[in-house]
């Protein structure tokens, strides 16, 4: 049954069913909610679709509509699929049948039997769905196959509730199939998937009507060249997914090389597991994807990155670092990387995402990290700068730098989530504490919220500078604070004073154990965070949201003379506020 999406008839519809028009959602995530109708028949047959969020990456579809039997009589049907995840093409259920009246009440009759048949609605576009019906014997209705219906989504996966035309998903799935893209290696292992592997020197577009399954690693652009100029841009929606099993995939861009993946609040771009988020057998676990690796031309202080460069982590012939402080290595906005990392060995492992080396130029902005096998951010060197990041649930460090990274965070939420280690562990280099450019990212905006069985808040150690100001740091079991190795205490203090290259304002400790004192120290740390501006400890609250009017929060400047260049605000935390949030829609899996 083709239906065709009709602002009039939707409006019609809705009376029809007894509904408001502005409870009808006119946009197989939430952003599909509303009416489809027939296209080119004047009985204007159709139905209703809602999907509701039941958990992470998770709906439950109601479905309710109507046809005619075979006397030309309308007939209701509903039903209800109660798992609807990210990568499916369709809504199945059961179908129960009534005639007369309408669904809701009225002079309707309904059916004695609890199911009458079975229903599909296939999605193929944010505006197209086909239905399919097939009755039991007995059934009041002949069975309905392939009646194609306008106003749908190939893709499964965002929330939101935004109108059909702002939907992402608005292009079917290629008719020749993955011959339609020369850089995939062939249809993949479900419906509407093509495969990806190997090294791809050209320009390349991932679009969202592909469920885009990682074979191997891939890689963007030549890894051990510093002339890679291609481009990968992945739209808004898009999913890529490695096979659980064996050798965990990761995706990888060369030096030079560039990613355009910019979501959007309400169709992020997702690299995932192939598996689903929740099912009985074969859940999707931490190391099932190996990682989103991005590798620059900025300054690292661990080797001579120019002409060769540093080794990546993880991806041996994947090499990073350069001179180039403000090279770009493109825009990543709206990007959730989840069930990713693989801990090759001790001291070589894949994060969830890895900066390698990558400057100023690039444009990060609205990343999550989820439920990786090692580090959630890591950045090795560089210069790059990053707004609006989540890390959840990771198993190591959330939070990671080393190798002179000299950016910037800002807006930063780390939820536990009962395991990992350390919410940041920070170094310069282990093997070079006084290399430069030494590490020293300015931070501000922190919520970093552990758990009694989480290591310690924050770690500076191998000689890291850092400056960190209106942030909150709670509930890690070992402590909020420690400072290790005498080049870090040496490089950042003068005697007992603060020289300026290791610094913490306007920041909030919640911690049983707030400062980590050992022998050797230095510094008393306690008299280190007292004696700066804004500083203090408090009781504390439960979750990543500030309690409603948290006034104590506000009110802290921040330095000019130190963070010039970020967003001057006065408040502590990555939000004032759950309802000034910006992780709603495209974040999953937060507590």
């Amino acid at each position: 049954m083709k239906l065709r999406r009709s602002t009039a008839i939707a409006c019609a519809l809705a009376g029809a069913l007894g509904l408001s028009t502005s409870a009808s959602a006119l946009t197989i995530d939430q952003t599909f909610n509303g009416f489809y109708v027939e296209v080119g028949d004047t009985s204007n047959r159709g139905l209703n679709l809602e999907l509701f969020k039941v958990g992470p990456e998770l709906f439950a579809g109601f479905v309710t509509g109507f046809t005619y039997d075979a006397s030309g009589n309308q007939v209701w049907f509903s039903g209800t699929d109660t798992e609807v995840r990210p990568g499916d093409i369709s809504i199945d259920f059961n179908i129960n049948l009534a005639t007369g009246g309408n669904p809701f009440g009225g002079a309707q009759t309904p059916s004695n039997a609890a199911s009458q048949g079975t229903g599909s609605l296939v999605i193929n576009t944010c505006n197209n769905v086909e239905l399919n019906l097939s009755t039991n014997a007995g059934g009041s209705i002949p069975s309905v196959a392939d009646l194609p219906l306008d106003r749908g989504q190939s893709l499964l996966g965002s929330i939101g509730f935004v109108g059909p035309d702002e939907c992402a998903y608005q292009e079917p799935f290629p008719t020749e199939g993955c011959s339609a893209f020369p850089f995939s290696d062939g249809a993949g292992p479900v419906p509407r998937s093509c495969l990806l592997s190997g090294t791809e020197l050209g320009d390349v577009t991932l679009t969202n009507n592909v469920l885009w399954v990682l074979d191997s690693t891939y890689i963007i652009g030549d890894p051990g060249s510093i002339n890679n100029s291609n481009r990968i841009t992945i739209e808004p929606g898009t999913r890529i997914v490695a096979l659980p099993g064996g050798n965990a995939e990761a995706f990888v861009i060369s030096r030079g090389a560039q990613i355009f993946a910019i979501g959007t609040p309400f169709a992020p771009v997702v690299f995932s597991s192939a598996n689903p988020t929740t099912a009985s057998i074969g859940a999707a676990a931490a190391g099932d994807f190996g990682g989103l690796v991005i590798n620059g031309l900025a300054t690292v202080n661990n080797c001579d990155p120019l002409p060769s460069g540093c080794v990546s982590e993880g991806i041996d012939d994947a090499l990073y670092g350069g001179d180039d402080d403000f090279d770009s290595s493109g825009i990543m906005k709206y990007v959730r990387v989840q069930f990713g990392g693989d801990d090759i060995t001790p001291n070589n492992q894949l994060n969830g995402i890895a900066f390698q080396g990558v400057g100023a130029g690039t444009v990060v902005d609205f990343i999550q990290v989820h439920s990786n096998d090692d580090d959630g951010i890591e950045w090795f060197g560089g210069t790059v700068r990053v707004t609006h990041a989540v890390v959840s649930g990771v198993s190591d460090d959330s939070l990671d730098w080393v190798n002179g990274w000299t950016g910037s965070l800002q807006y930063a939420v780390v939820d536990q989530q009962g395991q990992g280690d350390q919410g940041i562990e920070a170094d310069n280099f282990d093997e070079g504490q006084t290399n430069t450019p030494r590490s020293q990212p300015k931070l501000a905006n922190l919520t970093l919220n552990g758990s009694p069985s989480a290591d310690i808040g924050m770690l500076f150690r191998e000689g890291t500078g850092v400056n960190i100001t209106n942030s909150i740091v709670k509930n890690f079991g070992e402590g909020c604070l420690d400072i290790d190795d005498d080049a870090t205490f040496t490089q950042s203090f003068d005697g007992s004073m603060p020289n300026g290259t290791l610094t913490i304002q306007n920041t909030y400790f919640a911690c049983d154990t707030p400062f980590i004192e050992e022998a050797g120290d230095l510094v008393d740390l306690s008299d280190f965070f007292d004696n700066q501006t804004g500083n203090t400890t408090f009781a504390g609250f439960s979750g990543i949201f500030p309690p409603a009017g948290a006034s104590f929060l506000r009110g802290r400047q921040m330095d000019r003379s130190i963070f010039a260049g970020m967003d001057l605000v006065d408040f502590a935390g990555a939000f004032p506020s759950e309802g000034t949030a910006w992780t709603v829609g495209w974040t999953e899996f937060l507590d």
